[in-house]
């Protein structure tokens, strides 16, 4: 399937987050950064440059999908011109 080629929402979040480690001291400055993250993974779907696959098929903008439990896995939209970004 698709989402065996994508990255799940958790893992993609985990290594931003680890990424940002050394700038984030408080609880509240992981938080934020956590929303900040997920608004732009939003941005991006909205964008056509990822898509959101939940469950068997695919979600929408709002994460809405076949199965509301199964976690969420971003591929790379097929109209996404990565050569120019």
């Amino acid at each position: 399937t698709a989402a065996e080629d994508g990255v799940e929402e958790e893992e993609l979040l985990t290594w931003y987050l680890e990424q940002k480690e050394e700038e984030l001291e408080t609880e509240e400055d992981l938080d934020r950064e956590r929303s900040l993250a997920k608004k732009v993974l939003k941005r991006m779907v909205k964008d056509n440059i990822f898509m959101q696959i939940r469950g068997d098929g695919l979600a929408d903008e709002q994460g809405n999908g076949l199965q509301q439990d199964a976690s969420v896995v971003y591929v790379m939209h097929p109209n996404c011109a990565v050569e120019e970004m």
